[in-house]
């Protein structure tokens, strides 16, 4: 992962503490990815590997919702297509942005097309937290 990777990213989880949109926990994935669209938060990271944030509430404390979508390159019929970027994913995450407090990854169909989907919240503290 390069620098500039990580920069952008630590990036827009800044911008989206100070001053990002809040949605409601438990929106359906396609509702925030048609959301995340139209609103110009939705963020290439790597080629085939696209994000969004947002403001949201977990356990009734403030929190960043991380949405990681993944399109599985060469054969996507294989059960490791996803591991490799996944890895490298949440390693960067929990290094980052340690404790996460909720992460769950699922496969699903968006127009017609297998991704994955990582879903991270992390809780903020806006007088304690670095980031």
């Amino acid at each position: 992962m390069s620098n500039y990777d990580i920069h952008k990213i630590m990036n827009i989880f800044i911008e989206t503490k100070i001053k990002g949109e809040h949605v409601k926990n438990g929106l359906d994935t396609n509702e925030l990815i048609s959301k995340a669209k139209s609103s110009d938060n939705f963020y290439k990271f790597k080629k085939n590997i696209f994000f969004f944030f947002y403001k949201t509430k977990l356990d009734n404390k403030d929190a960043i919702l991380m949405m990681y979508l993944i399109k599985p390159e060469g054969d996507k019929n294989t059960s490791g297509v996803y591991s490799n970027d996944l890895n490298e994913l949440i390693s960067f995450l929990e290094s980052t942005f340690f404790p996460l407090d909720y992460t769950k990854f699922t496969r699903e169909t968006i127009n017609d097309e297998n991704v994955g989907i990582l879903k991270v919240v992390k809780t903020i503290n806006k007088s304690e937290d670095l980031l």
